[in-house]
């Protein structure tokens, strides 16, 4: 989440890589932290649901996978900006544009600004069945996504 705001605040967001169609599971950390707390409950050998949860893994997220881009958008709206305007580059362009700025970090000793690691990770569909964690775990998000980016908002501007 930082890096969001980062991008916003040095005036990044009118980029975005990708058509936006990969979806990605994002969580709100009190809804993680809920989770743990019903696992450590049903870890006691007297609960009747501590054999399912013993020994087990279980994905946990706010169970509502959305298009990569709309949540980073969301967290900005909240935040009170809005780009004016958002350039669309296809994955294939920015792994050129990624691979050119690789080169010229490695020959100048820099950093590059997108790599192509970036542009994988923002274009890649990445989401989690939650759904073993709502049977074993009577897990469900305390807070959606929308109240998470509204509480998260809240919190930085204090």
């Amino acid at each position: 989440m930082p890096s969001f705001m980062a991008a916003m605040e040095a005036g990044r967001t009118g980029t975005q890589i990708g058509d936006n169609t990969n979806k990605f599971d994002f969580t709100y950390i009190p809804n993680a932290a809920h989770a743990h707390l019903l696992a450590a409950d049903r870890l006691a050998p007297a609960h009747p649901k501590h054999a399912r949860v013993a020994g087990q893994a279980f994905f946990i997220s706010n169970g509502t996978p959305v298009p990569f881009w709309d949540f980073p958008r969301a967290l900005w709206r909240e935040a009170g900006h809005v780009p004016a305007k958002v350039t669309v580059l296809p994955k294939p362009v920015a792994l050129v544009i990624a691979w050119f700025m690789e080169v010229w970090a490695w020959i100048s000793g820099g950093t590059a600004p997108l790599t192509r690691f970036r542009v994988a990770m923002v274009t890649t569909t990445r989401w989690c069945d939650i759904s073993k964690a709502r049977d074993a775990l009577d897990y469900e998000p305390l807070y959606s996504l929308d109240e998470g980016i509204h509480r998260t908002i809240e919190v930085c501007e204090q």
